[in-house]
């Protein structure tokens, strides 16, 4: 007689997401280097399920977290809650940032890091961030919050940290990084009254205007 074996089939529901944390670094305090999580999550679960397993281990409420993917020093996606895991690659590289809730007193804002030699830019690198603020925060506001995030890739114990900040420049883009022209800019010669002789897209860091 024939006889016939069934083998019982164990699905697979579940899988393990690695998400590197970017938390929000206050003025005056020091900023907490990049954090790796190592999500379960069901497979047929949403990103919002995802957010909700970071919150849980990272003590941040998943309204205050943003989850992107990162390809190449750029934001390849930013994923929305209803969002399906499925949809996330296993070789993507996530990263989450403590940002404010969306709405219509905060501004959230991608920033990418480009060299700039000779006024010329050339390719980026590193980490990019997501950040959030006020929106009624004035340039020289906006520029000091930026430099206190960018400030942890700055070895702290030298005496000059925070004269690296006159090397940054803060530029104004958008969504398809090119420069938009938004601010007015003076005279740069020596004694002349100010004067409007153009625009730039260069956030001046000693400003009070408000975006």
């Amino acid at each position: 007689k024939d006889v016939s074996l069934e083998i019982p089939q164990f699905l697979i529901t579940q899988r393990v997401i690695d998400v590197k944390l970017f938390r929000v670094a206050g003025k005056g305090t020091a900023a907490v280097p990049l954090t790796r999580y190592a999500l379960v999550v069901e497979e047929n679960d949403t990103v919002e399920g995802l957010t909700l397993a970071l919150s849980q281990l990272c003590g941040i409420s998943k309204t205050n977290l943003v989850i992107s993917n990162i390809h190449n020093h750029s934001f390849h996606n930013i994923y929305a809650n209803e969002g399906a895991v499925s949809h996330i690659g296993r070789q993507d590289t996530l990263y989450a940032y403590q940002v404010h809730p969306y709405g219509l007193h905060h501004i959230h804002a991608p920033v990418t890091h480009v060299v700039r030699s000779n006024g010329y830019t050339s390719n980026q690198f590193g980490v990019p961030f997501m950040t959030s603020f006020p929106s009624n925060f004035s340039c020289r506001q906006i520029w000091s919050h930026v430099w206190t995030q960018l400030r942890r890739y700055v070895i702290s114990d030298e005496p000059d940290a925070d004269d690296r900040k006159g090397l940054l420049q803060i530029n104004i883009v958008d969504i398809h990084g090119t420069p938009l022209p938004i601010f007015e800019r003076g005279s740069n010669q020596e004694g002349a009254a100010p004067e409007f002789v153009g625009a730039t897209s260069v956030l001046p860091p000693t400003s009070d205007v408000r975006l």
